[in-house]
């Protein structure tokens, strides 16, 4: 049995540290995944407040054409009357 355990302990060592590294890698990948999730759910975070901000930006961008589409209209108005004015 000694003899049995002499020539095989290189075999079980190198077996027992594959066992210990393949669960140290496991544990590496898991926390890897956790940290990915982690972030991923930033990003998320992150991209729902851009996509609010860019809500925001088109309300505003609406406001300043209906704006300027007044102020075109009124100068036009104004343009009318000054021309009418002038013809008299």
């Amino acid at each position: 049995m000694t003899n049995l355990l002499r020539e095989w302990w290189p075999i079980l060592a190198a077996v027992g540290a594959a066992i210990v590294g393949f669960k140290g890698g496991q544990d590496r990948n898991k926390w890897r995944l956790e940290h990915i999730c982690a972030e991923l759910e930033q990003v998320e975070q992150r991209l729902k407040a851009v996509e609010k901000q860019a809500s925001s930006y088109d309300v505003t961008l609406s406001i300043i054409q209906v704006t300027l589409e007044q102020i075109k209209g009124t100068l036009v108005e104004m343009r009318e009357d000054m021309k009418n004015k002038a013809d008299k």
